[in-house]
């Protein structure tokens, strides 16, 4: 994963995992020895679906995980979002009753 943009792109981007509200699995600020404005992989784990992290494109390496507990709860959130590009559902309820799919979408 190479460098983004811009300086304030990259604080932007960062700012993000400031703010969580979630749990920050995998931190990606801290790898600055990289050239560039570089930002590292993140992971955020038990994002709510009002945070930033869900409703904004966010531009960068990270990966926001929402936990549902049903299937029909996940299928409902990957059918309303506005900005979402991709979703991934395979393990738990849906395992169990035998599904596994990736949604992509955007709003233009």
């Amino acid at each position: 994963m190479g460098p983004l943009i811009s300086r304030e792109h990259r604080d932007k981007v960062a700012a993000y995992l400031g703010s969580a509200g979630a749990d920050v699995v995998v931190d990606g600020r801290g790898l600055t020895e990289q050239p560039g404005f570089f930002l590292g992989p993140s992971l955020v784990d038990n994002v709510i679906i009002d945070s930033p992290l869900y409703t904004d494109e966010i531009f960068g390496p990270v990966l926001s995980v929402v936990r549902v507990d049903t299937y029909d709860e996940a299928v409902r959130l990957s059918t309303t979002t506005r900005t979402a590009m991709a979703r991934r559902c395979s393990p738990g309820t849906a395992a169990r009753r035998g599904v596994s799919s990736t949604t992509w979408s955007a709003a233009w």
